[in-house]
This record gives C-alpha cells, structure tokens and sequence, in this order.
C-alpha cells in the first residue's frame, strides 16, 4: 500500500500525481491520495507518518524538477529520490 502526497497545487504537479495515481492502481497497488489544498507539506506528512501506510510518495516541484518523486519506507528514517519512470517497479516489487 501507498500513500500519495501532492505538495503544491501546479497543474504539473497535479497532473503527474493523478497519472501516477492511476498508473499505481492498475499496477493492483493500493493507494491513498492526499491532494488536499487545505493542508500544508507539513501536515500532510505527518498525518501520513500517523496513518502508517508502508510507503509514502511524495509529489513535488522539487522532486519533479529531477524527474522524480520521493519515496518513504515506513520505519526508516532515509528517503529516496526515485526516477518517475522507475517507481512503479520500485513499489511493486517492494
């Protein structure tokens, strides 16, 4: 299972995060979608930390400027910052 997190509202960001949502779901993985304008970054990282899903994924400005989206194993304390095109593989096989 995966949490989705969209930081910023940009139609870049809004756009990757819907495809990959969806691209998630018909890999068969379960995902929340956290696209929430009413939050912060930070509270909706936290929340995330909260509800305790396996991996979080984090769409971004910064992590799409690199092509890329971070990614969160539940319990450890490093991120990674995984190619966009590579991500669905690295949570499925996870």
């Amino acid at each position: 299972m995966v949490h989705l997190i969209q930081i910023e509202n940009s139609n870049k960001v809004k756009k990757v995060a819907e495809k990959l949502y969806k691209d998630l779901q018909k890999q068969g993985i379960e995902v929340l979608y956290d696209e929430r304008q009413d939050k912060t970054a930070g509270e909706k990282l936290v929340e995330a930390d909260l509800i305790g899903i396996p991996y979080r994924v984090v769409v971004s400005e910064k992590t799409l400027a690199k092509n890329s989206v971070e990614i969160k194993e539940r319990g450890k304390s490093q991120v990674k910052i995984v190619k966009l095109r590579s991500a669905i593989n690295f949570l499925k096989y996870r």
